[in-house]
């Protein structure tokens, strides 16, 4: 089934073929800070399987903050904040860490204030940038460029599509039973799954049959 989907940092919008087995409501992650070697990461995902107090933060009413957005904070950690945006039926939230309490509320605000959410017409999340905030620099590692997520299963097993440009490249690699397996497309766009080594054939035509789908949408 051709699922349209796109990166937070970027305006294009992609189709692919998702195997039955993938879940088709995808999560984001892309990285972004003050300046390009500053990155952090900020994630979506359906509110449906998103609760942040599931993971010990609790709602915050520290802060005046504009409509749609809230703050929770890490009882055990007093140099920590996250904000969250509610963007239709996604979750957007990043963690800040400061080093004191006291520059919360600065790193707070420049976040808020360059981080405007918008979902496009096919209602894919999408980040606009201020000029106080840019996207973390890509060639300093792959966390620092955009993700697009699709869960396989409830072992934490996913399907990512990560947005590579020209610093791709095809390869399996194994890691004691577990194989990871990586297929890039002319578009910039990296196909990377999962599994148990002995699934590895299965797992290398599953990500290039992804590949050879993928296309932007017009």
């Amino acid at each position: 089934m051709a699922v349209k989907f796109g990166f937070l940092l970027r305006n294009e919008t992609f189709t692919v073929d998702i195997p039955a087995h993938v879940d088709r409501r995808f999560e984001l992650a892309s990285a972004v800070g003050p300046h390009a070697g500053a990155g952090l990461t900020i994630q979506c995902a359906p509110r449906a399987r998103t609760d942040l107090r599931s993971f010990g933060w609790i709602r915050s009413n520290d802060f005046e903050l504009p409509p749609g957005v809230v703050t929770y904070r890490a009882p055990d950690n007093p140099v920590v904040v996250m904000p969250a945006w509610t963007l239709g039926n996604y979750v957007l939230w990043m963690q800040l860490r400061t080093a004191s309490p006291d520059q919360i509320p600065t790193t707070l605000a420049l976040h808020i204030a360059n981080i405007d959410p918008w979902l496009d017409t096919y209602d894919v999340p999408r980040i606009r940038l201020g000029r106080g905030l840019t996207p973390a620099n890509p060639w300093s590692g792959a966390l620092n460029r955009d993700h697009v997520i699709f869960p396989v299963d409830a072992e934490g097993r996913v399907v990512v599509l990560r947005y590579d440009g020209g610093l791709g490249s095809d390869h399996t690699s194994a890691d004691g039973d577990w194989v990871r397996v990586s297929v890039t497309t002319s578009l910039g766009v990296t196909v990377l799954c999962d599994g148990p080594h002995a699934q590895r054939q299965d797992l290398q035509q599953e990500a290039r049959t992804m590949a050879e789908s993928l296309a932007i949408h017009r």
